[in-house]
């Protein structure tokens, strides 16, 4: 769901665009190095 909200923002104004980039990078380091310690969120689960 918020995937999918993302795209139609990124239609609405381009500057979403960023932010997702900014959200895959985000992504993709998580995946490779442990959460840091301002991740309590992920660390929950």
């Amino acid at each position: 769901m918020g995937p999918k909200k993302e795209k139609i923002s990124i239609n609405a104004n381009p500057a979403g665009r960023l932010e997702v980039a900014e959200f895959f990078q985000r992504m993709a380091r998580q995946a490779r190095k442990p959460d840091p310690p301002g991740g309590p969120e992920r660390h929950g689960q």
